[in-house]
């Protein structure tokens, strides 16, 4: 016969086992998945790309492009500094990793008029941010100037784009950043054009308004007459601000014209320059 105990303490101890590896699964599922867990809770911290960055009250810069080359290990980054140039002596770049807080090897590899190409080499293949220092040198009449931290950037691993960083000759990068020169003037005459004629149909509204009140002013009284009269003094004036403002806008547009232009004839100059 069987003994009844021996049966029911196998199926305890069964049912122990079986708890005790449930947990010891589930505490390794645990701490193996922790590290993953922990680094998705990390608060993405990403620059804005083609986007007015703000470096003081007054002045802007913008990334025009940030890449992460996997195979290479490298960054590329392409700022437009907005003439922020302009007030400092010089600017240069430095970087460094979150996962170790290492410095990385960072070169400006390439700077026409307000745009710089920077490359950010030495990642670790596991990083999860990188901050971009963009640093001022004062001018100075005697020594070296003083450095200023004007702005930090951002890259995250979650959102940087990945591409491949592919090596342009020197010539290959004027026509690049004359190009984006380009597309920024042309979208300001977009917007101009767009202002002018918005107010070319203010100015039609307003003159069919005034023609309604001058026929209106046939059956008017004459005190009703006068201030008719008014409203159209006061709508003619709006009329001549309009004219006026696209008088000036017109004007705008023949600069930026004049302003691709000198693009233009400067990126062939530069071109020139290098070939000779």
């Amino acid at each position: 016969m069987f003994n009844k105990d021996k049966v029911n303490l196998r199926r305890k101890s069964s049912r122990i086992y079986v708890t005790v590896i449930t947990f010891v699964f589930a505490g390794l599922a645990f701490f193996l998945t922790s590290g993953f867990i922990m680094k998705e809770k990390v608060e993405v911290l990403s620059s804005p790309v083609n986007e007015n960055i703000e470096v003081s009250s007054t002045q802007n810069i913008e990334i025009i492009k940030w890449i992460y080359d996997q195979d290479k290990n490298r960054m590329e980054i392409v700022i437009d500094t907005k003439k922020l140039d302009s007030d400092y002596e010089n600017l240069k770049f430095t970087s460094f990793q979150r996962s170790d807080e290492s410095e990385l090897k960072t070169e400006t590899i390439f700077q026409f008029e307000d745009h710089y190409v920077v490359r950010i080499n030495g990642l670790s293949k596991e990083y999860t941010q990188v901050a971009l220092d963009l640093i001022g040198t004062e001018y100075s009449e005697g020594d070296k100037g003083e450095e200023e931290l004007l702005k930090t950037l951002y890259a995250d691993h979650r959102e940087i784009n990945k591409e491949d960083i592919v090596e342009k000759e020197d010539s290959e990068y004027i026509t690049y950043t004359t190009h984006l020169i380009i597309d920024n003037i042309e979208k300001s005459v977009s917007e101009t054009e767009e202002m002018i004629e918005e107010n070319e149909t203010k100015i039609d509204e307003l003159n069919q308004r005034i023609r309604t009140l001058k026929e209106e002013k046939v059956y008017q009284t004459d005190e009703e007459k006068l201030d008719t009269n008014n409203d159209i003094n006061s709508l003619e004036i709006n009329i001549g601000e309009l004219e006026k403002e696209n008088s000036n806008l017109e004007m705008d547009l023949d600069m930026y014209q004049e302003k691709i232009e000198k693009a233009k004839q400067k990126e062939r100059e530069k071109i020139l320059e290098m070939t000779n």
